[in-house]
C-alpha cells in the first residue's frame, strides 16, 4: 500500500489503465514486514486493512491478488483474503524458508471456514 501511494501521478495513471483493461496484475500483501504466520488473526486482518485503505485511495479497483515474500502461509489467511476482496494468491519464497513441493503449480487454498483462494505455487529456481 505504501509503495503504490508513493508513486507519481503519471505512474499511477499507467497502473490504473493497466489494471483496468486486465493487462497488469498488482500483487498486494501485508502493510508491514512482519511475518503473518506469527501474528494473531486480529493483527493479520489489520495488516490487510491498512493496505486496502492506502490502495483504494489511488487504485479504485483495489488489488485482488495476494503475495508475500516472507512465509505468508497460514491456515486463516484465505479467510482474511476473501474478506478484503482478494481472489488469488501467489506463493513463493525468497527468504530460504522450507517450502512444500506440489505436484502442480495451481491449487485451492482453503481456510477452516471454507473460504477458498485460487493459488499459484512454485519454489524459485536458482538463476545460476
Amino acid at each position: 500500500g505504501r509503495d503504490i501511494a508513493a508513486f507519481d501521478e503519471g505512474t499511477l495513471q499507467l497502473l490504473r489503465e493497466g489494471t483496468g483493461n486486465n493487462q497488469l496484475e498488482i500483487l498486494g500483501g501485508p502493510q508491514t514486514k512482519r511475518v503473518l504466520a506469527t501474528l494473531p488473526v486480529e493483527s493479520q486482518a489489520w495488516e490487510f486493512e491498512q493496505t486496502e485503505r492506502q490502495v483504494k485511495d489511488v487504485l479504485p479497483q483495489g488489488i485482488d491478488c495476494f503475495a508475500s515474500k516472507d512465509s505468508g502461509l497460514g491456515p486463516e489467511i484465505p479467510q482474511i483474503l476473501m474478506k478484503f476482496g482478494y481472489r488469488y494468491a501467489v506463493h513463493f519464497t525468497t527468504d530460504g524458508t522450507t517450502y512444500p513441493m506440489m505436484r502442480g503449480p495451481k491449487l485451492h487454498w482453503t481456510a477452516a471456514d471454507g473460504s477458498v483462494v485460487e493459488t499459484l505455487s512454485r519454489v524459485p529456481i536458482n538463476a545460476s
